[in-house]
């Protein structure tokens, strides 16, 4: 029993942590707007987002990752993205010339493209996780539910037994069922019930 809540803690700690990993880079991105005493408006005219992009909840895509990178070439790709690293890749960072704009932007898009994927198979997991706590869950209240049913028969039994004459005698004959047993009784129970 202390394995599954053990098991159950563990994986509520992963989703919680994938959750506040990926939710931060918009956090980041502020954060460094304002370390360079950029304005949200002038972000938005700058990058042509939407009113409102920065206080939005949710992962950014990869394109516009690349517009920002576009935009704000000083910026430490890792970590605006993962939270690794320095915010800033090279202090003087001069904006590259439009020549070589579309090998950066490619570059940019390959990285983009391959955080993406691995956001997407970290989101997978999360659901899997998430389903397994689900059913967990479960389990535990079943377990709970027949533990409590168990503990109450057996209460019912020694109080029956209690008000017949001799009744001390038999009541401390009647040996204490143990809760591992009840509960692997009740899982077979369950199990059968299924069939």
């Amino acid at each position: 029993m202390t394995k599954i809540v053990a098991y159950f803690l563990i994986c509520k700690f992963l989703i919680d942590f994938f959750q506040l990993f990926f939710m931060n880079i918009r956090e980041r991105l502020i954060k460094y707007l304002d370390y360079k005493n950029i304005s949200k408006y002038k972000f938005y005219q700058k990058t042509g987002f939407s009113n409102g992009f920065l206080d939005k909840k949710g992962a950014i895509g990869s394109d516009n990752c690349e517009k920002i990178c576009c935009e704000f070439p000083d910026i430490n790709l890792e970590w605006l993205i993962m939270g690794k690293g320095e915010m800033l890749c090279c202090p003087a960072v001069q904006p590259a010339p439009a020549a070589a704009g579309g090998e950066n932007t490619t570059i940019y898009k390959e990285l983009f493209e391959k955080k993406e994927l691995e956001i997407k198979e970290l989101n997978q997991e999360i659901g899997s996780l998430k389903n397994q706590i689900e059913n967990l869950t479960k389990t535990i209240t079943a377990l709970q539910f027949g533990l409590d049913r168990a503990k109450k028969e057996n209460a019912e039994l020694r109080g029956g037994i209690a008000q017949q004459p001799n009744s001390s005698e038999k009541l401390h004959e009647l040996p204490e069922v143990p809760i591992e047993l009840v509960a692997e009784q009740e899982k077979k129970q369950q199990k059968n019930a299924l069939k």
